[in-house]
């Protein structure tokens, strides 16, 4: 039995062909086809009509088949039977199209494109949604993206920088923490500024808690948010604005009192707001190489061990350092990371008799004399007394070590550590200070 359609209106052939003269030929088309095929052509105009909402992602296609139309239109005008196997083509062809788009809406494991081209996107400015991970929304108080990720995460978009990290502590790290990575095991953990890390090793601040044996995110730049901001767990009194630093007591914890050495000093965040439980940071490390020092006394008097030759200067007082040290000798300044290090040393030379005396003093590298690193001194008089000093750079590798060395043309002279007086602290026999310019 012949499948009953309605006519198609003159405003529905207008709703996809716009367009005056199509429409009168398709009303020409209508009047010559008579009652030959209209079935097939009444099922091309019902299949555009239904495609021209349906198809979006296959616009070249449909474009396709309406030119194909307008063509069997032109044709019907001369020879109404090549039109007609031209319309029963058409036909094939659009229903062919209209299957592969339901199989692509109803499969998602059909390979169709869905693709598609625009020019901008518009997001409600006041949407009402509820955050599911993989979802995003306009944020008006933050004028941004609300991205939402797994465990609760929402990040603002293009406001912050996030890390994802294993926690493999065996502790929950909570929200709002400093880590940093261990070199030696090479895995996360609670950073602390007391020099036993390096500051280059740290990464950022948690921005949720992160039980153990799981993933989750680091805020690397950007705000972290519902954490305690007062101070209190610190022992600390916090005000909007302050600038946190790194805790040199507390593993992953802040502090507002800026550490000095041998602790690191490392500016990490800043108070946006102060609460107890929803307080807000802004998270900015501001990470500079460590730079590693050392200063060291001699306490004692030397002399000279013969006439014209060569002494090393020994040390027996570390006042401060990191990362340089008095090594495997005495004599021996050993740098334990790599650099360029600037050494200042003084001595204090004392004479015993009044007959004039040269001092030499210079520097050896591994037990290597250094060029050109030499300074003479004299002493006139048996009451003489010369501090000469000198500063001089070394490139050193992990391991390198550094001696002072001294010789006189006679062994009437001391390097002299004197005693402290009723007015004065004791005036050591030679002082060293070592510090790293550049890693």
């Amino acid at each position: 039995m012949a499948e009953t359609i309605a006519p198609i209106t003159r405003d529905q052939l207008a709703s996809f062909l716009g367009n005056n003269d199509l429409i009168r030929r398709f009303e020409k088309l209508f009047q010559i086809a008579g009652n030959t095929t209209p079935i097939n052509i009444e099922i091309i105009f019902r299949l555009i009509e239904e495609l021209s909402i349906a198809i979006g992602g296959v616009d070249g296609k449909a474009n396709q088949s309406l030119s194909s139309i307008v063509d069997l239109a032109r044709l019907l005008e001369t020879d109404a039977g090549t039109a007609i196997a031209i319309a029963n083509q058409v036909s094939d062809s659009l229903h062919a199209l209209s299957r592969s788009i339901e199989v692509a809406s109803t499969n998602p494991q059909f390979q169709f494109p869905r693709t598609f081209s625009v020019d901008y996107i518009d997001w409600d400015q006041t949407p009402s949604v509820v955050a599911q991970t993989a979802r995003m929304e306009w944020n008006t108080a933050d004028d941004t993206l609300n991205l939402h990720h797994s465990d609760g995460v929402t990040q603002q978009m293009g406001q912050e920088l996030y890390g994802r990290i294993l926690n493999n502590t065996g502790v929950t790290i909570p929200n709002g923490s400093c880590l940093g990575i261990n070199p030696t095991t090479n895995s996360y953990v609670l950073f602390i500024a007391d020099g036993t890390l390096s500051p280059i090793t740290i990464v950022g601040v948690t921005t949720q808690d992160i039980p153990d044996g799981t993933q989750g995110r680091i805020t690397v730049w950007g705000r972290v948010r519902d954490i305690d901001t007062t101070g209190t767990p610190f022992g600390e009194v916090w005000t909007a604005g302050q600038v946190l630093y790194v805790s040199t007591t507390v593993a992953g914890g802040f502090t507002n009192v800026k550490p000095t050495a041998p602790n690191l000093s490392l500016p990490i965040a800043q108070v946006i707001s102060v609460n107890a439980s929803t307080g807000q940071i802004a998270v900015r490390p501001t990470v500079e190489q460590q730079l590693f020092y050392g200063q060291f006394a001699k306490t004692t008097d030397q002399v000279p061990s013969a006439v014209n030759t060569a002494d090393a200067l020994t040390w027996d007082s570390s006042l401060i350092g990191n990362g340089v040290t008095i090594g495997g000798t005495t004599s021996q300044i050993i740098v334990a990371n790599a650099g360029l290090y600037k050494f200042s040393v003084s001595l204090q030379l004392t004479s015993s008799s009044a007959s004039v005396k040269n001092v030499w003093i210079w520097f050896r590298k591994n037990g290597v004399d250094v060029a050109s690193s030499s300074m003479i001194t004299s002493l006139d008089s048996a009451t003489a007394i010369r501090t000469p000093s000198r500063d001089l750079f070394f490139s050193l590798a992990a391991g390198d070590y550094i001696e002072i060395m001294f010789a006189s043309d006679s062994t009437a002279m001391t390097v002299d550590n004197i005693a402290a007086t009723a007015f004065a602290p004791a005036a050591p026999a030679a002082l060293l200070s070592v510090n790293q310019e550049q890693q």
